[in-house]
This record gives structure tokens, sequence and C-alpha cells, in this order.
């Protein structure tokens, strides 16, 4: 009788135990989701709001040449996506933009996606996610582009003005309210018939 007794209570007392492990276990987890910040900073990715878009060569799927001056002085904002192929994300916020292109153009910005990718990678992705914007092909190892917009990952952004000085840049993701805001500006104004 005492046998059980101590068994019993070697039971509880160890589901007591298991209990508050798995309740610690939990709020280890917790708080180092909300301390661990595996993405870069908004603030270290693209260029400083202010300061001119720098000039650059990138190429139409057709293979001919473009610089900053092809999308500049047309009185319209220039909002350049930077995406890859193979970039999974890239290819979610392609299909969140989509929808948006009326909008998108009714709010007097032309949206341009950079890719990282050849010219001929580049045209297969398009034609496959039929993209229904600009593209220009960057591809990182041999095109300053990326570099030069301080694009370290993929989707990000560089939206210019008319007059092609940066108005906001960084990761297109929704962790980063300037994109969000963005974003959401268009989704308010109503598709033109």
């Amino acid at each position: 009788m005492q046998l059980q007794a101590i068994l019993l209570v070697s039971s509880v007392l160890l589901w007591i135990f298991l209990f508050l492990n798995l309740l610690l276990t939990l709020a280890l987890v917790r708080r180092y989701n909300r301390i661990s910040t595996p993405r870069l900073e908004t603030s270290e990715q693209g260029l400083r709001a202010g300061t001119k878009g720098p000039d650059f060569k990138a190429f139409t799927l057709d293979g001919a040449s473009v610089s900053l001056a092809d999308y500049s002085g047309t009185g319209r904002a220039n909002l350049f996506i930077f995406s890859a192929p193979g970039c999974q994300p890239c290819h979610d916020l392609l299909a969140t933009l989509k929808p948006l292109q009326p909008q998108i153009k009714q709010s007097e910005t032309d949206l341009i996606i950079v890719s990282d990718g050849r010219v001929e990678q580049t045209r297969a992705w398009a034609q496959e996610m039929e993209i229904p914007f600009t593209i220009i092909s960057a591809p990182r190892l041999s095109n300053p582009f990326f570099q030069d917009y301080k694009v370290h990952m993929t989707p990000s952004y560089c939206l210019l003005n008319s007059q092609s000085v940066v108005e906001s840049a960084g990761l297109s993701d929704g962790y980063n309210p300037r994109w969000t805001a963005l974003i959401s500006s268009w989704s308010k104004l109503s598709s033109p018939a």
C-alpha cells in the first residue's frame, strides 16, 4: 500500500515537472522569436531617402541597353523592384502586385522589375510568371546595379520621384512599414474603368 502511494506521488510529481518544463520551453521559444531578427534592418537595405538615384546600365528583355535617363524626365515616379528568377518571395510579391497594376499606373508610378538573372533566364521567368510590368536584367555578378542601390536581399525596392530622388527604399515585405504604406496607398485607389 505504501509503495502504491509513493508511485502515485512520484507519477503526479513527474507530470507536474513535465508540464513546467513544457511551459518553460514555450516561454523560451517565444522570447527567442521576439528578440531574434534574422533580416537586415530596413535602414541597412537600400538607398537613403533624399539622395539622388545612381545611374545604372541594364538590359531589356530584347537585349537593348537602358539607363536611369531612360526612366527619368517622364514626370512620373519610378519604382524599381529588385528580384530574382529563383526567389520564391519575389514570385509571391509579383502575385500581389499584378492585380494592383491599374492602381500603380493611376498613382503616376512606373514599376520596373530589376532581375538578378541573365536576359535569357529573365525572359523565360517573365513568360512563365506572366509579368505585366517592365523588366530589365542586371545580373549581380556582372553588373553593379544591385550594389549601387544597396540591395542585399530580394525582393527589395527603391522608389524614385520624378526627379530621380529616392523617396523610400528597403525590403519589399510586410515587416517594412514604408513598403506596407505604399501597397496600402495603391489598394485604396479605385481601379480605373
